[in-house]
């Protein structure tokens, strides 16, 4: 059964999650081809990388609080956006990139931490109640 984790539970599945979203970025695009002007991904890359964070996005509302996901994941993907941005880009524009990626993974976090919350599985306590 899973159960929402509380105290140092909760902040190392707070840091596992931040630990598996940075993941999610780097595992799939960790060799992307830098050309001028940036960095090429394949389709198949981006494609793994947003199937690895829906998952997590849908997943972790099982132990976690939805407020705690929506909090980690789009902080913890764009760091790890920003780590490999900032080193292919001399103009600056890796600053704004990164705005928008956060405001990307938050408003993607908004829309699956709410679906993963409603698909977490109930507990016995709670069908006990509702009886």
């Amino acid at each position: 059964m899973d159960e929402q984790l509380t105290g140092p539970r909760r902040r190392a599945g707070a840091a596992a999650l931040a630990v598996l979203t940075a993941a999610s970025w780097f595992l799939w695009t960790g060799w992307a081809v830098v050309v001028p002007g940036g960095t090429s991904y394949a389709a198949w890359q981006v494609a793994a990388t947003v199937v690895s964070a829906v998952a997590l996005a849908v997943l972790a509302p099982r132990w976690l609080p939805g407020w705690l996901v929506v909090l980690v994941m789009p902080l913890s993907f764009t760091a790890a956006w920003v780590l490999t941005a900032r080193t292919v880009d001399d103009s600056g524009l890796w600053a704004v990139g990164a705005v928008l990626v956060l405001l990307g993974t938050v408003a993607a976090a908004a829309v699956l931490v709410p679906l993963g919350v409603a698909l977490r599985p109930r507990s016995h306590a709670t069908d006990r109640r509702s009886a």
